[in-house]
Formats: structure tokens, C-alpha cells, sequence
């Protein structure tokens, strides 16, 4: 984590609380996609050139890359980030608001969708309040914006107001429960090594010329496959 001039962890966590860590093995994750892209991209000099290599990933590299415009603030403008839980530096407002049930995430990047915003909530003179007239400002007021959003976003279900907001073009979604995401996701079964039941796993995520790309075999107990493995390997 990106330690601020004061000393005090930056970025992620509340802005008078302990900093927080994120909820899944981001660096772990991280890693794997940029071995990935380090082996294609030895593959294709190899093909090239006919000259292999040794592909390194640094676990801490790869979350240093992820700080993108943070670390770019510090390194080409002095600004140290804070903590601000989970608004946005430069953009207002583009975060999570409570709602009747739960929470409900707005991307309001422009001036274009600000209005679209007001508009939505049923106040579009908002687009022409000096405070709130354009993004600079908006983040230079945004507790007196939020003084308006706050109690708004609480008058419906988290539902409603998406229903509501994409209507009007605001991109907007849930923050979901990890049950709630789930139930978009797209799904494989293979049968349990032990036969009993059905294991699922997600699929991939991305398409190939939109063919969904899944395992076709279920994973194997261990040692399953030894026998080919050293038949293969070892010719035996």
C-alpha cells in the first residue's frame, strides 16, 4: 500500500478510519494476468527472432501498476493521495450511495451526465447551480451535493433508483452481494471425481470470436493421471 508524506496508508479505507485491505487476493490475481502476458509476449519474440527467455513477475510491481493516475499524481505532481472511503479524487459524484436496501454505485464523469443525474433525481436546475455546473466545482462542493444525493438515494431501493438513472442514461448498478453478482454469472458443471454430484465453475472471461471458452473435463483427483503423464514424459 502507497505510504502518503505524513506516513498514514493512502487510498483505500475510510478517511478517519484504519486502512483497509481489498476483499480478494488482488495481488495474487494480478500476478497470474501479468505471467500470462509476459509468456505471450515471449512466445511472439521467440517467433520473431527464434530467441527464448525467462519470464519474472513481481507480485509487488504489478500492484504498484494498478495505482495508475494515484501514482501518477505523486510521481508528476508532488500530490500525495488520501483517503476519501469510497469517493473519487477528481470526479463528483462517481461512488456508492445508500439506499432503501442496500447500495446503489453512480458514474457521473461529465458535465453531460451530471445534468442527465439532476434531471433523474427530479432537480435538473442542479445543472445550472454555479456550485454544481461543471465537474471542478462539483468536486470543490461535493458535501454540499451529497447534503441532496443523501437523502434522495434513501427514498428508494437500490432497484428502483437503477431503473430510474439508466432511463435517463446515468450509468449506475448495485453493489451487490456476492449471491446478487453471482446470479448473472455464467456457469459450467462437470461431474465430481467421486461421481456423486455436480461441481460448477466460472467460466472464462472473455469470448473467442464469441464462443465462450470453458474447461470441457472436470479437474482430476490427485495423482488421476500419473500413469500418462509418465508414459508421455518418460516413454515407459
Amino acid at each position: 500500500m502507497m505510504q502518503g508524506l505524513s506516513g498514514i496508508p493512502s487510498i483505500t479505507g475510510p478517511v478517519d478510519g484504519e486502512p483497509f485491505k481489498c476483499g480478494a487476493s488482488i495481488a495474487d490475481l494480478i500476478a497470474g494476468q501479468n505471467v500470462i502476458q509476459g509468456i505471450l509476449a515471449a512466445l511472439f519474440r521467440r517467433e520473431r527472432t527464434g530467441v527464448g527467455g525467462f519470464v519474472d513477475v513481481s507480485m509487488m510491481d504489478g500492484m504498484l501498476s494498478l495505482l495508475t493516475y494515484h501514482a501518477s499524481a505523486y510521481i508528476n505532481g508532488g500530490q500525495a493521495p488520501k483517503r476519501r472511503g469510497n469517493g473519487h479524487p477528481s470526479i463528483h459524484p462517481f461512488q456508492p450511495y445508500a439506499c432503501s436496501d442496500g447500495y446503489l454505485t453512480i458514474c457521473v464523469g461529465n458535465d453531460r451526465l451530471f445534468s442527465a443525474l439532476a434531471k433523474a433525481m427530479g432537480y435538473a436546475e442542479w445543472s445550472e447551480d454555479e456550485r454544481f455546473s461543471t465537474n471542478v466545482q462539483r468536486v470543490h462542493h461535493r458535501d454540499e451535493l451529497d447534503a441532496h444525493l443523501v437523502p434522495l438515494f434513501l427514498s428508494k431501493s437500490k432497484l428502483e433508483w437503477r431503473e430510474v438513472l439508466t432511463k435517463h442514461g446515468v450509468p449506475s448498478d448495485i453493489v451487490a452481494t456476492v449471491p446478487e453478482a453471482l446470479e448473472s454469472a455464467t456457469w459450467v458443471e462437470h461431474d465430481h471425481p467421486d461421481g456423486s454430484s455436480k461441481v460448477k465453475s466460472l467460466v472464462g472471461s472473455y469470448r473467442l470470436d464469441g464462443e465462450i471458452l470453458a474447461a470441457d473435463r472436470r479437474p482430476p483427483n490427485l495423482g488421476e493421471h500419473i500413469n500418462e503423464v509418465i508414459e508421455e514424459w518418460l516413454g515407459t
